[in-house]
């Protein structure tokens, strides 16, 4: 967290060093900003001791990357590096913020769509932790906020088995979407396409399509994908039922079901590594088609011990 903002403090004074420079002539140098000690704590940013010598190590990157990109290509090199400093603070911030639950420590995030984004992700978590639709409200997103909500009570209806829990939701959009998640897993968990037929148009098109390729696989008959209705959805399901059938059997033939020779060989290299896991037997790896996936199987299948 402390890297990402010394980072910042350097970008910022690199940016305005460049201005001062005169970045429009071409034949002007690059100008190198202080990056000192000095300078930082001017600037009131303190690291913990224990990341200071990293710091050191970034502060010499930006200092090599500043007077190496020339002061033409200056500005282009600090929008990129800006964005990924905004990136590191967000994704430093949001994880502590997720743990403990609190949107408040959101507040801090520079860029204001990842700290709306953070602040809504969290009140999110909460909600759907404490299992309070009206928790959602608080959310600035239109669609987080009907997401959050749509969420809540879908699970407390999958949870008694009764779609009719999403009546109680106001808006028509809101109650479908709700209805057909809650359908829509309860066909799944029995594995029963006609689950699906109580939704309507393309929700009960999106429902088969995720319960009938789980049925396939249970059932080791890819066939079952028969009764999609349109030739490409067969194809898909064929596709996905084979896919998991290699997978949960460790076994490569699955593959030669499905509809082109590059999903087959990728699926082939995927049951492969996975059979040689199971073997500890790295010599199976000779097998896989694409060289990195067969370097990776090398590198991390390791050979059963032999029983004495």
């Amino acid at each position: 967290m402390a890297r990402c903002i010394f980072v910042f403090a350097c970008l910022l004074a690199v940016c305005a060093a460049c201005k001062k420079g005169g970045a429009g002539a071409p034949d002007a140098p690059a100008v190198v900003p202080d990056v000192s000690a000095a300078a930082v704590a001017e600037q009131a940013v303190v690291a913990p001791p224990a990341v200071g010598p990293r710091i050191e190590a970034i502060q010499d990157r930006v200092k090599t990357a500043a007077a190496s990109a020339g002061a033409e290509s200056a500005p282009d090199l600090l929008s990129c590096l800006e964005r990924s400093v905004d990136n590191c603070q967000a994704q430093s911030i949001r994880s502590v913020a997720y743990s403990r639950k609190d949107e408040n420590l959101c507040g801090s995030i520079a860029n204001e769509a990842m700290r709306q984004g953070c602040r809504d992700g969290v009140l999110a978590a909460k909600a759907m932790q404490e299992g309070i639709p009206a928790l959602c409200s608080k959310i600035e997103g239109a669609t987080e906020r009907t997401s959050c909500t749509v969420r809540i009570v879908a699970a407390k209806a999958q949870e008694s088995g009764d779609a009719g829990g999403c009546a109680t939701l106001s808006d028509d959009a809101q109650k479908d979407q709700c209805a057909e998640q809650v359908l829509t897993q309860l066909a799944i968990a029995k594995r029963d396409a006609a689950g699906c037929d109580a939704l309507k148009g393309e929700a009960r098109v999106r429902c088969r399509a995720q319960v009938l390729p789980q049925a396939a696989a249970d059932a080791k008959d890819p066939g079952r994908c028969r009764e999609m209705a349109t030739p490409e959805r067969i194809e898909a399901c064929t596709d996905s039922a084979s896919q998991m059938l290699a997978s949960r059997n460790a076994d490569a033939s699955w593959c030669d079901r499905m509809s082109n020779a590059a999903k087959r060989s990728q699926c082939a290299d995927a049951a492969t590594v996975q059979l040689a896991r199971q073997k500890g037997d790295p010599a199976l790896c000779g097998q896989v088609k694409d060289p990195r996936v067969a370097d990776n199987c090398r590198a991390t299948v390791k050979p059963r011990p032999v029983a004495n």
